[in-house]
């Protein structure tokens, strides 16, 4: 057994042939749920592809020290050679679309009725309130004695302290909430004011328009990158017409150096256990639609900038005015 294992390890196809044996093993312990989420506990979607980096390497040097032909360098190189083009063309990929996403939120532009109140139904769309001057959004509540609503409007000043610290749900209609205690947290010059969204529950709603806020379904999700993009939709809530779409998010493109990622997880949104393959996707995110934030801070904890919100882009569609710390 050991001459036949010895004799195998002379041949390039008898080095191919070992690694996709244990990667073949190793997918199968991954097949069965019981071991398959064990292994997956311990990265075991990474077992196939360091596999094959091994396995390249074990080429590379066997045909470099002439224990096989020098032929089978052909293949790491081809490998990642081939990875990085695959690179190139992400990175250019990414790049166009990117581009086209932010000429077409260039090319919104819609001039909304003052005052400018809103209907929130969608996750992050709130968010426009907090960075624009509008004066006030709604958003639907569940409650047993039907329909009611959540309004979020603007203070400043004393008038912050009209709300309380804690949401008491008896007291919803009478006592607005904190919900906001300071719209610029991050911002500590002199000469800023006390801003602040306070929430309180009404029974009835008129506003002005509808926004909304969803994961970007319109195409098939793409080959050579991984994108998060979001699709912000203003309506008119009178006519229910679209007046502003725009669209943010994010892009991954291919790394330079390819790692492929096989094996079975626990799909807990199904649920069920998914088997697959595909390339590991790069650190390096692209913003769309708005500006990446290079402070390093916390990532919940706004910066002045407006231009570092996702809400930005419906913002200036909208032709609506940003806040300032100083207002």
């Amino acid at each position: 057994m050991f001459a036949f294992f010895k004799a195998s390890m002379r041949s390039g196809v008898g080095i191919i042939a070992f690694y996709c044996a244990i990667a073949a093993v190793a997918f199968l312990l991954q097949w069965f749920p019981i071991s398959g989420i064990f292994l997956m506990i311990f990265g075991g979607l990474l077992i196939i592809g360091a596999l094959v980096h091994i396995m390249l390497l074990h080429l590379a040097l066997a045909a470099i020290t002439g224990l096989i032909g020098r032929a089978w360098l052909a293949l790491p190189i081809a490998y990642y050679a081939g990875g990085y083009y695959l690179h190139l063309l992400s990175v250019q990929e990414v790049t166009t679309t990117a581009a086209a996403i932010e000429t077409a939120n260039k090319e919104q532009a819609f001039r909304a009725d003052r005052p400018f109140t809103y209907l929130s139904t969608g996750v992050e769309s709130l968010e426009l309130l907090q960075r624009f001057k509008i004066d006030a959004a709604y958003s639907r509540e569940a409650s047993q004695d039907g329909r009611e609503y959540g309004a979020y409007s603007y203070a400043k000043g004393a008038d912050c302290d009209k709300g309380s610290a804690g949401f008491y749900y008896a007291n919803r209609y009478t006592q607005p909430f904190l919900w906001r205690r300071d719209l610029f947290p991050s911002y500590t010059g002199a000469d800023k004011t006390r801003q602040c969204i306070l929430l309180q529950t009404v029974k009835e709603a008129d506003p002005g328009y509808e926004i909304r806020d969803a994961l970007d379904r319109d195409k098939p999700a793409p080959l050579l990158y991984r994108q998060f993009i979001v699709k912000w939709t203003a309506l008119d809530a009178r006519t229910n017409k679209v007046v502003a779409t725009v669209k943010v998010g994010s892009m991954t493109p291919l790394p330079m150096v390819q790692f492929i990622v096989a094996g079975c997880w626990l799909n807990d949104g199904a649920p069920s256990w998914d088997c697959g393959a595909s390339f590991m996707w790069g650190s390096d995110m692209i913003a769309v639609g708005y500006k990446k934030r290079t402070d390093h801070g916390n990532p919940f904890t706004p910066v002045v900038d407006v231009e570092t919100s996702q809400a930005a882009a419906l913002g200036h569609a909208l032709g609506l005015e940003p806040r300032s710390p100083t207002d």
